[in-house]
């Protein structure tokens, strides 16, 4: 690699003076500059007159300006780090999806990106992400639920958050890594394409971005710009075994490692010093030519570093260090001659080599160190070479410039241009040179610079002449006081820019004329910049314009109203809207009890303000407060509308609600006149049975009955027309294909025509067989009857078992009724049924059905008139109810939903 740009950069001392000079350290540097890389380098180049620091800048080698903004992808990238303050995109060195949330697959992405080859010391908290200035919050409380948090580490972006979650967090790896991460290996440890233990990463810089699919936050996959403070490095300032003071210590094995003593720096001087000493990681080296401490002389050096660390006055306020610089230096790219270049703009620098020795200036001339005057050149008789007019292209009177600016994402900005009016004024028109400042990403400081160069590039005189041999002392980048009354000097100041050693010992040298004010820097000079604020400039949210409430009522298809509801107005021409959200809640609550999405439609068939009536469950005759909000189209923010207060017409449920399928009807209608047969004719049925089977027998054959054994019991008393009779009778029957067991009991008191009242207890069991057929009945009866005249009044409980081959049937009832005449009996009562294979059931037959706990009438629950009403409250576990009319709703830790999402009747 070549080490530096002789024509612009470099002035060789000749060892012409080898004879005064130790010859052993002269014939080691000869012999080290022969075999090192400075070897390829010629010695004893030709004397030039040397050039001002815009021309340099202007004629540095170019490169593409600007941080690397794109990421890089693939494995044939070249090999960079970064030293000082600057920023890149990195390279993507891993794209991966993972997870699920709710029914959303892959709904999260995990990106590693490289930023740097090598360790560096920080990335920063604010980063570019997709061109947006955003900030990770390392102190921000996380929702352990979150989906794309990867752990301890991994910190969100507050620009990225919403409904309570953050959707963007960024992991940073600065190179020290041992393992691979655990959070990569948990969610991509599997696939076509695993994440695996070896997958470390030693020695590289890296972020690991992971994100949740969030569309409103989310123009594409998120991608970054990162904010890096590049190598820690080895300033010899802080290294007390060379001078220096503190625990820094020149150790290549080491360099790069958490073990190091080395520490971020941006300054360029010191930079430069670690270029060429080399760059190294644990031992092994990586950039520069390696030029030896001894070639590096400290005085120099420590003085150019100190210069780039001495504060300037900012007109804001505060102080800046004088120079900075950062940059990404590509190895395979980047000549370390190139770097070097670059870093000295940024500090007015100027490298010299004498016999070997590399010395630096950084910004203003120094103090002369040899004075003389026209005597003591003119004594040797030498040619003078004097150039006061340079080339029209090369002069200037103002500088423009770009360098990448923080604040424009690392974007490359335009400076405040420098223009000096005289200049402009002596030369008849604007003359502005462009410089590049790729490793500047310093507003202020740019502007230090530009007023520099831009000066310095008036100090037109330049000078080649011969000093004497006392002049052998100096070394270029010196500067000399000449007063010449033929040049109209007094004490004028030359820095030497080129020096050659002559035959005869005389010096001849190249000066270029110096002005130390062209240096100096006042707050007053600041010129006013600004940048474009990066941050996440989202679309303004969303109004729902032309907002109303209004009670309505939903009706059904012959015009009756069936339900309170609420109608909403809204503004239908909107552009960019999807869906209108409506919330409605109880005045006073908390919970909605409405909670639907509303199609918008096509704005061209709907009317202007738009009116939609809710198909929800309101409470009739309520107070409920309403909001709504727009859903956009493009996932851009909305807010919500105002709450608007509003009555529910006041209407209720009717028995038009009470909806049965014909079939469920049927067999209801079926069983209900079962439970009144039961209960009545056919309980009356078997009483007259077992009656005729007391006092008669079987009516068959007497030659069917096998055995037949009686117990009978009749007491009766009558008188003027009245009786009282009590009868009990016990049967007991075997038959060829029967068996009976009966006990029949009755009280009865009789009043002529006028009343009569009777008690029945009846016991029955008989088994039956026809052919193959066995029938087991069992039934048992109490039953009252009470008449007198027209009225009548009776009840019963009755137990009915019936087994046979082929089921099972066991019934039990309980009735009572009452009737006038022949008018329909009022009738209460409750039926049991339970068939083998089939359902159960429990019947209850009456007007009014109440339930009542002790005295308190509030714990009452009424049916009648086909409405169930309750006073005390139901609670339960589950319940589904296809229509509900709810006046006042406490609903805890719930919500009520409906699968169909779209209610809504639009008018």
């Amino acid at each position: 690699m070549k080490l530096l740009n002789l024509a612009a950069l470099v002035a060789w001392f000749t060892f012409a003076l080898a004879g005064v000079a130790n010859a052993g350290v002269v014939a080691a540097a000869i012999g080290w500059l022969a075999t090192s890389t400075l070897g390829k380098l010629v010695l004893g180049v030709a004397l030039q007159l040397g050039t001002s620091l815009l021309d340099r800048a202007r004629q540095k080698k170019q490169v593409d300006p600007g941080i690397t903004g794109q990421i890089q992808v693939g494995g044939n990238n070249s090999f960079s780090f970064i030293v000082g303050t600057y920023a890149t995109a990195g390279q993507l060195e891993y794209p991966g999806t993972y997870g699920r949330v709710g029914k959303t697959p892959n709904a999260g992405l995990i990106q590693v990106f490289t930023l740097s080859d090598l360790p560096v010391t920080a990335i920063g908290n604010r980063a570019w992400i997709n061109g947006e200035e955003c900030n990770r919050n390392p102190a921000a409380t996380i929702n352990p639920a979150t989906h794309a948090w990867l752990g301890a580490g991994s910190f969100p972006f507050t620009e990225y958050y919403s409904g309570g979650y953050y959707f963007l967090f960024a992991k940073y790896l600065l190179g020290h890594q041992t393992t691979a991460d655990p959070a990569l290996l948990s969610r991509l440890g599997t696939g076509a394409r695993p994440w695996m233990n070896d997958m470390v990463g030693r020695g590289l810089a890296q972020v690991i971005l992971s994100a949740e699919v969030k569309r409103e936050l989310f123009k594409g996959f998120p991608a970054g710009r990162w904010q890096v403070d590049g190598l820690a490095l080895y300033d010899p300032r802080k290294d007390s075994t060379v001078g220096g003071s503190g625990a820094h210590r020149w150790n290549p094995a080491t360099a790069g490692t958490p073990a190091s003593t080395y520490e971020f720096s941006n300054n360029p001087a010191v930079i430069i010093y670690n270029i060429l000493r080399g760059i190294y990681y644990q031992g092994e080296w990586i950039y520069g030519p390696e030029v030896p401490a001894l070639a590096l002389p400290l005085a120099n050096w420590f003085a150019a570093m100190n210069e780039c660390d001495r504060p300037i006055a900012r007109a804001g306020g505060g102080t800046e260090p004088q120079f900075r610089c950062g940059y990404e230096i590509k190895v395979e790219e980047m000549e370390p001659a190139d770097v070097i270049e670059e870093l000295l703009t940024s500090c007015n620098g100027r490298i010299a080599e004498l016999g070997g020795t590399f010395k630096i200036h950084v910004g203003a001339p120094g103090v002369p160190v040899y004075f003389f005057t026209d005597d003591d050149i003119e004594v040797l008789n030498s040619t003078q070479n004097f150039d006061p007019f340079p080339g029209y292209q090369s002069v200037f009177n103002g500088v423009t410039s770009t360098y990448p600016e923080p604040a424009a994402g690392w974007e490359m900005k335009d400076a405040p241009r420098y223009v000096n009016i005289a200049h402009v004024s002596a030369d008849g028109e604007e003359r502005l040179a462009s410089v590049t400042y790729n490793a500047v990403p310093f507003a202020g400081q740019v502007q230090r610079l530009m007023r520099a160069t831009a000066e310095d590039n008036r100090r037109f005189r330049r000078h080649q002449l011969t000093l004497p041999p006392e002049a052998f002392l100096l070394e270029p980048l010196d500067v000399v006081a000449w007063s010449s009354a033929r040049n109209g000097y007094e004490v004028k100041h030359f820095p030497i820019n080129a020096m050659d050693d002559l035959d005869n010992v005389n010096q001849n040298v190249a000066l270029q004329e110096a002005d130390p004010s062209d240096y100096d820097w006042s707050t007053s000079f600041e010129l006013s910049w600004s940048v474009a604020s990066l941050t996440p400039n989202r679309p303004p949210a969303q109004l729902l314009t032309g907002w109303q409430v209004a009670p309505a009522i939903i009706y059904d298809e012959q015009g009756r109203a069936r339900r309170p509801s609420i109608e909403v107005f809204f503004d239908g021409d909107l552009e960019d809207v999807r869906e209108v959200r409506i919330v409605t809640r109880v005045a006073g609550a908390t919970k909605p009890n409405f909670d639907g999405y509303l199609p918008y439609g096509d704005p061209l068939e709907n009317q202007n303000p738009r009116s939609v009536i809710l198909n929800g469950n309101f409470p009739p005759n309520t107070p409920h407060v309403v909001q709504g909000i727009l859903i956009p189209t493009s996932g851009r923010t909305a807010v919500w509308s105002a709450p608007l207060e509003v009555v529910t017409p006041d209407v209720r449920l009717s028995e038009l609600d009470v909806i049965f399928s014909d079939d469920l009807r049927a067999e209801i209608e079926e069983s209900y006149q079962h439970a009144v047969a039961f209960t009545g004719e056919l309980a009356r049925q078997a009483r007259e049975a077992a009656r005729r089977l007391a006092m008669y027998g079987l009516e068959q054959d007497g030659a069917n009955v096998l055995d037949k054994q009686e117990l009978r019991t009749v007491i009766t008393a009558a008188a003027q027309g009245m009786e009282a009779r009590y009868e009990n009778v016990v049967t007991l029957v075997v038959a060829q294909d029967q068996v009976i067991a009966q006990r029949f009991e009755e009280v009865s008191a009789q009043l002529g025509e006028k009343a009569s009242l009777s008690a029945v207890n009846l016991l029955s069991t008989a088994i039956t067989m026809q052919g193959e057929t066995i029938t087991a009945i069992g039934d048992a009866q109490i039953a009252i009857d009470a008449k007198v005249g027209n009225f009548y009044a009776g009840g019963i409980l009755r137990f009915q078992q019936i087994a046979t081959d082929a089921g099972a049937l066991s019934t039990v009832a309980l009735s009572v009724a009452a009737s006038e005449g022949a008018a329909t009996p009022s009738q209460a009562a409750i039926i049991m049924s339970a068939k083998a294979g089939g359902i159960s059931e429990i019947g209850l037959i009456s007007n009014r059905t109440y339930l009542r706990q002790g005295d308190e009438l509030t714990q009452l629950a009424t049916f009648s008139g086909g409405v169930f009403r309750i006073g005390g409250g139901i609670r339960a576990n589950w319940a589904q109810i296809d229509n509900v009319q709810v006046t006042n709703a406490q609903i805890a830790n719930a919500a009520i939903t409906s699968t169909k999402r779209h209610g809504l009747i639009v008018q």
